[in-house]
């Protein structure tokens, strides 16, 4: 049993280092020419780009006491904080600032960082949910291209969503083995995702509830003293550990900085037409997928995954057994059976997110 386990592990690390070159190329490919230009180019615009440069390049010279207060709109108090503060986003990218004080080189290394990691993230996920190495690489495409992304490749904070699937997994392993060591990752995961963008730490969080009641019910174990006490510790250590970069905030609203109007709020909110909205700069779906196109009003999420999921559905009959895909044999797996085709016809797709 335990070489049996070891191979499957051995197994599992191998297509990930086979998928990760994949991916890179597909992220290359898909943001090209800005690998040409990586050291003095910034992609999308120069607004929030430039905006985030300096926020890395203050995060990573200025960690400490005053942190906080940066060097805009003195003599106000917790500048830092009228804006995310891109802390996780710095310390992954600390040791390439230290050695070239290159904020836009930076910037860039992050920015394609965010579909490189989103899309091993979700492969690997989605590889612990269904044991196919297919499925899971296109659901990684799903994840790290689909388009409602492309409207946000000026904003690095709802990039950085990599860590979702990375703490989904973790709960995932700790309920299917018990073992302490992946919950302990999807902690640090979660406390990431909160830490790299303030939306997903109000969106995401209720998600992970849901999965942690979901996981609970589905293993039966909401009279096991053990897993109840190993979840409540993680939430706890998650809320403790993300709270003191709250404070900031919570006082700047006490000095009176206020919030965004109910009116604006409206205005740059997505509606229910933003499922039907493209980002016109999709070469694909960008002309045709234009139901009402406003303001941060673009959340079309293309429709192959879509029609993926209602084939795999389809040829499972619909019933819950057709698609448990961990341990069914390959050949009678219909939601692998459904990927698999597209797997090679889609790694070589430049425009991938135009399709997906």
């Amino acid at each position: 049993m335990r070489r049996e386990s070891e191979a499957a592990w051995n197994h599992y690390n191998l297509a990930i280092v086979k998928t990760l070159p994949l991916y890179v190329a597909l992220t290359v490919a898909l943001t090209w020419p800005l690998a040409a230009g990586i050291a003095r180019d910034v992609p999308g615009d120069l607004g929030d780009p430039l905006f985030t440069s300096w926020a890395l390049a203050w995060d990573a010279t200025h960690l400490g006491r005053g942190w906080w207060s940066a060097n805009i709109f003195a003599p106000h108090p917790l500048a830092l904080g009228y804006s995310e503060h891109f802390l996780p986003q710095a310390l992954q990218a600390w040791p390439v600032y230290a050695a070239t004080r290159n904020p836009i080189l930076c910037y860039n290394l992050l920015f394609l960082s965010t579909f490189v990691l989103a899309a091993i993230g979700m492969y690997a996920f989605a590889r612990e949910l269904t044991g196919d190495d297919a499925a899971a690489f296109v659901a990684g495409l799903a994840f790290a291209f689909t388009p409602y992304r492309i409207a946000s490749v000026p904003h690095l904070q709802v990039l950085s969503s990599a860590w979702m699937p990375f703490a989904l997994l973790g709960f995932r392993r700790y309920f299917r083995t018990g073992r302490v060591a992946p919950l302990a990752g999807a902690a640090a995961a979660w406390v990431l995702q909160n830490l790299s963008c303030g939306y997903y730490l109000l969106f995401f969080s209720p998600i992970v509830l849901a999965f942690i009641a979901w996981e609970l019910t589905r293993s039966n174990r909401w009279r096991d003293r053990r897993a109840l006490v190993h979840v409540a510790i993680v939430c706890v250590v998650v809320a403790v550990a993300t709270a003191p970069f709250l404070l900031p905030y919570i006082e700047l609203r006490r000095l009176g900085f206020s919030p965004r109007s109910l009116a604006e709020t409206r205005r740059f909110s997505a509606d229910v037409y933003a499922y039907l909205t493209a980002d016109p700069n999709l070469r694909f779906w960008g002309p045709i997928a234009q139901a009402w196109p406003h303001a941060e009003g673009v959340l079309f999420p293309g429709l192959t995954i879509a029609i993926l999921a209602i084939v795999g559905a389809w040829r499972g009959d619909g019933k819950p057994e057709g698609l448990r895909c961990r341990n069914a044999e390959r050949s009678r797996d219909p939601v692998a059976q459904a990927f698999r085709p597209a797997h090679g016809r889609w790694a070589a797709l430049k425009g991938c997110a135009t399709v997906i």
